[in-house]
């Protein structure tokens, strides 16, 4: 596989479409790094002492916007010089002609550099300041200067490399997307993820075991209706007769088929990255082998949040007076859905469960859930669904 990968990964298309096939093979592929990657994806033997199955290494090759010659610069510094300690040893180490600013970002972006220092936005923070000591180390060694002993080389360069707090998942994801092309370290559905294993018939990557191809020459008719949901890729249309909306969950892909009348009702809602609940009937295309899902109804995630959380449990402990003020303005943007909120308290001496009044009734959301959780005195915020 990972001499297939090498193959086409000048192709995205391909190398997500062959990644997607490694993971139903359950072979692990690993992400990019450029203390141990090379050019192309690489086989690694089994972990026998830590029971893992057979990697590939992720090739560098493979990254939008990181050319070979880059690539070559990197992995000759690397076997002269061993390992890059972070990002400041990378830059002064490379040949910044080969390696520019759009390449180095290119790999940050890509989760490549993710070893050198405590998070990706860290290492994004400190690409400027490095890029500037290389850039006066190659000016000192070409002005021809010397340390104040009178040695043949430049006194080495020392920095303070800052650190920041790490970038939103979705950011970090859609990093990844722009520069793989794949989703590597989760995906955007994963915040979902309760709730769709509420409402949608299973997840894509299972639609082989829950598939029964319908009798008859019409491949849509009188099928089981499927409710499916993920992020939309993108849209292929044909005419204005119908559109094809390529469709990804965490575990695999699949092809809405939209007709006339249902593209028209539901275009506004078809952009990329929107995670999207459709349903419809099911069948395989004849040409690619794929699964494709004649949709009868689309609607947002956000909605079918709104519709299925019954509750918004809150666990709180030491709390000051002012939880209930903070709370309030906390829950204001939210305020006017179906969703009751209830205060769980418990400390030594007792434990007890407060449902607040409509007045408080809330649109819930992964955000919301994520905002309450932030709150002095919240021990724990989530969603229940159904009854």
């Amino acid at each position: 596989m990972a001499a297939v990968l090498s193959a086409d990964m000048d192709n995205t298309d391909k190398v997500v479409n062959l990644l997607g096939e490694a993971r139903a093979m359950r072979l692990e592929v690993l992400a990019p790094d450029i203390n141990t990657s090379v050019y192309k994806f690489l086989a690694l033997e089994p972990d026998a002492a830590e029971s893992r199955s057979q990697r590939i290494r992720y090739g560098l090759g493979a990254i939008k916007g990181v050319g070979e010659a880059a690539i070559e610069n990197i992995v000759d510094a690397r076997s002269r010089g061993g390992g890059f300690r972070d990002i400041a040893d990378f830059c002064l180490r490379v040949d910044a002609q080969k390696v520019n600013k759009r390449t180095l970002e290119a790999l940050v972006l890509s989760g490549s550099m993710d070893g050198l220092a405590g998070n990706r936005a860290s290492v994004f923070a400190q690409l400027p300041e490095a890029m500037r000591a290389a850039e006066q180390q190659a000016r000192d060694a070409q002005a021809g200067q010397n340390d104040m002993f009178g040695g043949g080389s430049a006194a080495p360069v020392k920095l303070d490399l800052i650190e920041v707090e790490e970038w939103p998942i979705a950011r970090k994801l859609g990093g990844e997307r722009d520069t793989l092309g794949y989703y590597l370290s989760g995906h955007p559905t994963d915040a979902w993820r309760d709730l769709l294993a509420r409402v949608v018939s299973c997840p894509i990557g299972e639609l082989d075991k829950h598939y029964k191809p319908p009798e008859g020459r019409n491949r849509f008719a009188g099928g089981r209706i499927f409710t499916l949901a993920g992020s939309v890729l993108g849209v292929r249309k044909q005419g204005e007769s119908r559109a094809f909306v390529q469709v990804e969950d965490y575990s695999g892909r699949f092809e809405a088929v939209m007709y006339r009348e249902t593209w028209a009702e539901f275009a506004p809602l078809i952009t990329r990255d929107a995670i999207l609940v459709f349903e419809g009937t099911l069948t395989i295309d004849d040409f690619s082998g794929n699964f494709q899902l004649r949709t009868q109804r689309v609607s947002t995630i956000e909605s079918t949040c709104e519709r299925q959380a019954r509750l918004l449990r809150v666990r709180v402990n030491g709390i000051a007076r002012d939880f209930a003020s903070r709370l309030y303005e906390a829950l204001e943007g939210s305020r006017g859905g179906s969703t009751a909120v209830r205060i769980v308290f418990s400390n030594q001496s007792g434990r007890g469960e407060i449902e607040l009044g409509p007045e408080w009734r809330v649109r819930a959301s992964p955000l919301l859930v994520e905002t309450i959780g932030a709150l002095d005195g919240v021990l724990e915020a989530e969603l229940h669904y159904g009854q």
